[in-house]
């Protein structure tokens, strides 16, 4: 247990210094990063290794730890020389894909938190025309999306289902799929699983409507994204 605690702290350190020297050199060089939660998260896999002999057990440890750097790029980050201390050393810095979170236990009861998304709705905000779309619950086992070619609902375009399997809400559609990661009265997180990098979010308003918020990390020398949709009840309640 010590020489776990002392990787912990020599690992902090690490980070610590990782992430001040890379944020203060980009703040001084560069742009105001992206808009967006994030600006791609990455994972630094740190080597540590006694020094002179501050290790109890004498050997390497490979640790992983996950952070979101504002602004950082990853050829930033691999280019760091950084260094630990209280016995350990960092021996290796790398950078590995960004971990998405695991998908939520979720219930039929859980399913029944949705209820609020029910309906036909409108969208607007960053697409170029309004789409229109009907959510539905499919009894306790799943959320039907409809897509429609028009406000008139009267043909469907597309048609995606969202089913609870073995505790995981999930679904998708020309081979990609997501699934819950969290769920509340309000709000709904989907994460990527299979063919897609991209989170959305359903966030309820106080007025009734809600917003569909799409985000993307940066990759491959692109910034994080984000996209919203406003969606509002169709047609108009009087």
């Amino acid at each position: 247990m010590r020489t776990s605690l002392r990787l912990r702290y020599a690992l902090a350190f690490v980070v610590a210094a990782a992430a001040s020297q890379a944020a203060f050199a980009r703040r001084q060089t560069a742009a105001p990063p992206a808009a967006g939660p994030d600006a791609g998260g990455v994972v630094l896999h740190v080597t540590v290794a006694s020094a002179g002999g501050g290790a109890a057990d004498g050997k390497y440890h490979r640790l992983e730890v996950r952070l979101t750097p504002v602004g950082n790029t990853e050829k930033e980050l691999r280019g760091l020389r950084v260094r630990g201390r209280e016995g350990y050393t960092a021996s290796g810095v790398g950078v590995g894909a960004r971990q998405q979170p695991a998908p939520a236990r979720i219930s039929a009861a859980d399913l029944s938190k949705l209820r609020w998304i029910e309906g036909s709705w409108r969208g607007t905000g960053d697409v170029k025309n309004p789409f229109f779309e009907r959510y539905r619950l499919d009894g306790d086992s799943a959320l039907v999306v409809e897509g429609f070619e028009d406000e008139t609902l009267a043909k469907v375009s597309d048609v995606t289902r969202f089913e609870l399997k073995d505790g995981e809400l999930g679904g998708g559609n020309e081979g990609s799929r997501w699934a819950v990661s969290e769920l509340t009265e309000d709000s709904v997180t989907f994460a990527p699983v299979k063919g897609a990098r991209n989170t959305f979010r359903w966030q309820r308003e106080p007025d009734g409507n809600w917003k569909a918020i799409l985000d993307w990390p940066a990759a491959d020398g692109k910034p994080a994204r984000r996209r919203v949709y406003k969606m509002e009840r169709w047609p108009p309640q009087k």
